[in-house]
This record gives C-alpha cells, sequence and structure tokens, in this order.
C-alpha cells in the first residue's frame, strides 16, 4: 500500500483489505457495505426513518440482527460467493484504468474516526487535490445482466456513508462518484464502465452516521440483540425437548417413507399393469385412477393477454391464510 495517501488523509489506518488482520478491524465497526442493512431497517430497530425514500429491502440483505451477530462473532461473516470474487479481481484494473483516463491518483484506502468509534469504512479509492478528497467507489456488476440505469439506493448510502466518515475524521470531501466496470470479452480492451456521480446530503450523511453511532451503543456494546425483521431466524428456548422428539419422529418417518416407496415400487411392478378398477394382494388394495391433465394457465394467459387487459385479478383472491414449515436445521 501506498503510505502517502496514508500521510495525507485524516483518520487513515494501514491495512491491507481482504487480510486477516483488516477483517479483524472491520469487525470492530460497522462499514461502509454494511451500513445499508441498518438504514433499510432503521425504524424497527427504534431509530429514526431514512431521509430518502429507500423501497424495500432487497431480499439478498441480510438484517440488523444478523449484523449484530457478526460484529459478536455468533456467526461468520458471508461467504464469497462469484460476485463478490469477479469484484476483488476487477477492482484493482477498473482503478489503475480510470487513473490513466482520467489522468488521476485514485488509491484505496481504510478510515477510521478513532480507536473507540465504530465508524470505519474501506474505500476503493481517494484522491487528495487542493479543493479536498475525492471519493471513489467500485463496482463489478454481472456483465450477463442488464445494465443499470441509475445507482442502486444500498450504493448510494454506501457512499454517502464514505463521506461522512471521511468527514468525522477531519476531511473536507470535494466529490464522490460510483463506477460500475464490466469485463470485455477481448482481455486487451478496456473495461466498459458507467459513471455516476453521488451528489452530497448532508442530512443523509450526518443520519448515517447518529444511526451507526446508536446501534453500536444500544446493541452491540450491550449484547442486545436488535428486533428481528422479516426473513430473521430466532432462537428461542424452552422447548428443546419438544424440538428433540420432533427430529427423532422425522427421522424415522422419512426412514419408514424411504422403505414405504421403495415396497411400493417393488409391489407395483410385481402385479403389473391393472386394465381398471382395484385389485387385492395380502392386505392391500391397488386401484388404478386415470385423470385429464391439468390446464396450463400460464400459456392461456401468456396467449391471450389482450383479454386480461384491465381486469383487476385482485378481487379473484382467496382469503389470505397462514401455514408453518417445521424442518431440521441443516447448521445444527
Amino acid at each position: 500500500m501506498n503510505t502517502n495517501i496514508n500521510a495525507v488523509v485524516a483518520g487513515a489506518v494501514e491495512f491491507e483489505q481482504g487480510s486477516n488482520a483488516w477483517l479483524e478491524w472491520r469487525s470492530g465497526g460497522v462499514g461502509a457495505s454494511e451500513v445499508a442493512v441498518l438504514a433499510f431497517h432503521s425504524e424497527a430497530i427504534g431509530w429514526t426513518p431514512c431521509p430518502i425514500d429507500l423501497g424495500d429491502a432487497p431480499k439478498w440483505m441480510s438484517s440488523p440482527l444478523g449484523l449484530w451477530k457478526r460484529k459478536l462473532g455468533l456467526e461468520p461473516g458471508p461467504a464469497l460467493n462469484a460476485d463478490m470474487a469477479r469484484g476483488h479481481a476487477l477492482e484493482p484494473g477498473i482503478r489503475e484504468q480510470l487513473n490513466r483516463e482520467w489522468r488521476s491518483q485514485f488509491e484505496p484506502v481504510c478510515l477510521q474516526v478513532d480507536d473507540g468509534s465504530p465508524l470505519r469504512a474501506s474505500l476503493d479509492g481517494v484522491e487528495v487535490t487542493d479543493s479536498g478528497v475525492k471519493v471513489l467507489e467500485i463496482k463489478a456488476p454481472n456483465p450477463l445482466r442488464k445494465r443499470w440505469e441509475s445507482c442502486p439506493v444500498y450504493y448510494t448510502l454506501q457512499v454517502a456513508y464514505q463521506r461522512a466518515v471521511l468527514q468525522a475524521c477531519g476531511n473536507k470531501v470535494s466529490g464522490s462518484a460510483l463506477v460500475a466496470g464490466y469485463e470485455n470479452r477481448n482481455p486487451d480492451a478496456p473495461i466498459e464502465v458507467q459513471l455516476f456521480r453521488q451528489e452530497s446530503n448532508p442530512e443523509l450523511e450526518q443520519w448515517l452516521v447518529e444511526l451507526v453511532q446508536f446501534f453500536w451503543d444500544n446493541y452491540v456494546l450491550g449484547r442486545n440483540p436488535p428486533p428481528a425483521v422479516k426473513g430473521d431466524r430466532v432462537e428461542i428456548a424452552g422447548a428443546e425437548a419438544i424440538a428433540q422428539r420432533w427430529l427423532v419422529a422425522n427421522a424415522a418417518l422419512e426412514t419408514a417413507k424411504a422403505e414405504l416407496e421403495a415396497a411400493r415400487a417393488d409391489l407395483l411392478a410385481e402385479v403389473g399393469e391393472i386394465e381398471a378398477g382395484s385389485v387385492a394382494v395380502g392386505g392391500v388394495i391397488i386401484t388404478r385412477s386415470d385423470r385429464k391433465g391439468s390446464l396450463d394457465y400460464a400459456a392461456f394467459v401468456k396467449e391471450n393477454t389482450e383479454l386480461l387487459k384491465g381486469v383487476d385479478l385482485e378481487q379473484y383472491r382467496k382469503a389470505a391464510t397462514t401455514s408453518y414449515t417445521v424442518k431440521a436445521d441443516p447448521k445444527a
């Protein structure tokens, strides 16, 4: 890492991003890539609504409870997936290409407000100019998916938090942008990039700082789990014995089902085809049933879209129901 950037950016700390030391340091606070988890669920954890419209949280996103567990070491961080691996692999090349094309000097840097603060961020690139520090966030979206029409809001939150941490460290931020870089099939050709400038939003930036501090003070430091949100799995106590009874019974059932299916197949093979009606053998009755094929409603709708224009299908929706699925925990 170029130590010059650490010498001129207030709050910079020297870590190689992705190293074990960096992972340990990152666990001691809330990073920019994690802040959206809190922002989307701010009201659920007792904080104020986000000053910008966020919409619904993406289904793949974690929750405050999940983030809390990771910060306390109760569960591991997210496993490296294909998208993350592609981003790690392409980031240096994208930064180098942009520095060459823009005649800039963006370098990665890690920031921390002070030793006891949860406010910290790992930035893909900062450049120090006479007017202040410029921020660059690099993404490498899946090239097989549709190009972004605008910057996803969770990345807007990420850059806003990076700006906030820089400023909390005593730096003046003069500009920020997010770049999406797409691999080119020709390895000798430049990476295709989309540029999304991120405007300053002091209200949002301050709100994110206060949100992170609230989460840290009220939940992490006190080891007090935040409220669960939709999709969370919550451990409860008091029914362990009944749960074990269910697990034993379920294991026996699965074994019996496998044996039952095998015996059924052997029996049908031995009896052969039945023309009609039923046959009895050894206390077992085998009945043949013939039914028409079901209607392919999806194909009908696809081929008759004009007929359904203007039709409010909600009027045909049945009453809502609630069901429960009980299954063995593969992690237990």
